[in-house]
């Protein structure tokens, strides 16, 4: 009797431990089925070598964005830009060459954000160089400002700041912060 209460004791408990198993089992198989894998994040179309341009509703040239690959993003609307360079005009003139290492246009497509080795330079009589690491640039009002670290060079002046605001347009600059320069001969 002994030996039959012990084989039915141990054979309950063999039972409990594999429906124990075999439930954590279940729960981990449902839980792996229900987690959605993170998607691969890969254009929905790109181009080389890519050229837009803007033109005013006279017709004449406002502003040209080209860039060596353009990529976008539908999962998040983005558009990202390999060496991206874009050219402000005036009258259709080029007044600025605006280049960068990268760029992105966010879903909103006013605002154009430039990063890595950006160089900003000024034609025309009054030439300008500007070289900062980051920027962003609103091609319909031609204003673009950062936060970073900017140099400043004319044939006169070389300035140094931190954070700048440029009006295209109005041939109008300024560093907000941290401004230092000498005068160049």
């Amino acid at each position: 009797m002994k030996r039959r209460t012990l084989f039915l004791s141990l054979t309950i408990a063999i039972l409990a431990v594999i429906s124990h198993w075999l439930s954590q089992e279940t729960e981990q198989l449902l839980v792996e089925s229900t987690t959605t894998p993170t998607p691969v994040r890969s254009p929905d179309y790109f181009m080389d070598n890519f050229s837009a341009v803007t033109m005013n509703e006279n017709g004449i040239t406002q502003h040209r964005l080209e860039a060596v690959r353009l990529e976008h993003y539908a999962q998040d609307d983005t558009t990202e830009l390999n060496q991206p360079h874009l050219v402000f005009y005036d009258n259709s003139t080029p007044l600025w060459h605006i280049t960068a290492a990268r760029g992105n246009i966010k879903n909103d497509t006013q605002t154009i954000y430039l990063e890595g080795k950006v160089h900003l330079q000024r034609e025309g009589d009054a030439p300008q160089e500007l070289r900062t690491e980051n920027i962003q640039i609103h091609p319909k009002t031609q204003y673009a400002e950062t936060d970073a670290a900017v140099t400043l060079t004319s044939p006169q002046v070389q300035l140094q700041g931190v954070g700048m605001r440029v009006y295209l347009n109005d041939e109008r600059l300024q560093l907000l912060s941290h401004v230092r320069g000498h005068y160049v001969q």
